[in-house]
C-alpha cells in the first residue's frame, strides 16, 4: 500500500499544509521530549526536591519544601493538560513512534 501527498506550493494554504507535513516528525519529537521531561518531574521528582538548586533570573535559588511540592504539582498538572489536549485532538503519540 502506498500513499502520495500532493501540494500546490504556489498556493499559500497548501504551502502551509506542506510545511506542517514536512515538520510533523520534528513536532512529534519535541512533544515527546516535553512529555518525557515532565514525566521525570512528575514520576521521579527529578530536580524538584527541597534543597535542589535552580537558576533563576535573579540568581541561583535552593528550593524550599513548599516550593519543591508546588513545582512537582505544577509539572504533573502541565503534563496532564498537555496529554488531555493531545487526546482531545485524537492524536495517539504511540502511533507516531
Amino acid at each position: 500500500m502506498k500513499a502520495t501527498l500532493e501540494f500546490d506550493l504556489d498556493d499559500y494554504t497548501e504551502r502551509k499544509a506542506h510545511k506542517r507535513c514536512v515538520g510533523a516528525t520534528d513536532a512529534y519529537t519535541a512533544l515527546h521530549e516535553i512529555d518525557n521531561k515532565l514525566r521525570e518531574y512528575d514520576k521521579y521528582q527529578k530536580n524538584i526536591q527541597a534543597g535542589d538548586e535552580w537558576a533563576l533570573p535573579l540568581g541561583k535559588h535552593k528550593l524550599t519544601e513548599i516550593e519543591a511540592e508546588l513545582m512537582w504539582a505544577l509539572a504533573a498538572r502541565i503534563r496532564s493538560e498537555i496529554n488531555y489536549i493531545v487526546r482531545d485532538l485524537g492524536v495517539n503519540l504511540d502511533d507516531l513512534e
